[in-house]
């Protein structure tokens, strides 16, 4: 009912934090974030929530060969940020989840919203999948998700993990959705 402690972290903080880490390294980090998240994060002190705005590439449902067995698999990019790109893991059964409700080019928010409950989306697995971009796996520790001004898609957390699952969840996405353009830095003087 109550999420644990943490912060909410922008996709630029979350890739500056991550980007630099060599394979090893986020390796080490991954195993953390899903020690936490099946352990019900009884070890975790405190947590970075992902903050920001995504543009859907693609939505799948979950199935035996995935880590989370039921529910669906979201993939985006960051509108914020576009060397971010997203799997929003949604997991729970049921009609309500649905890949209709997440299609090409759909606007959906990660974290605080101006109206509404915030999702409380926590990292499982950080992967670098281009040369300057990074793919962040979340799953929200809320299971109500705001899609729209007015209707919400209610989840269920997992019963059964596939620990034997590849990650990221998605694998290779063909991207039918351009990317947002990338924003120019602003320069400290």
């Amino acid at each position: 009912q109550a999420p644990p402690r943490g912060r909410f972290r922008s996709t630029r903080d979350i890739y500056d934090k991550y980007f630099r880490y060599d394979d090893f390294l986020l390796g080490e980090v991954n195993a953390i974030f899903k020690r936490n998240y099946v352990e019900n994060f009884k070890r975790a002190d405190t947590l970075s929530f992902l903050r920001g705005e995504f543009i859907v590439v693609a939505c799948r449902k979950l199935g035996p060969d995935d880590a989370v067995l039921s529910g669906l698999a979201v993939y985006a990019h960051s509108s914020d940020y576009p060397n971010v790109h997203l799997e929003y893991i949604l997991p729970g059964n049921g009609d309500a989840l649905s890949p209709d409700r997440f299609l090409p080019g759909t606007l959906i928010v990660v974290g605080p919203r101006r109206s509404g409950p915030a999702d409380f989306a926590t990292l499982l697995h950080v992967a670098k999948v281009a040369d300057d971009d990074i793919r962040l796996t979340v799953v929200p520790l809320t299971y109500r998700h705001q899609f729209n001004d007015k209707e919400f898609v209610v989840g269920s957390p997992p019963t059964i993990l596939n620990f034997g699952a590849p990650w990221p969840i998605m694998g290779e996405i063909e991207d039918t959705v351009p990317m947002p353009p990338r924003r120019a830095e602003a320069v400290e003087e």
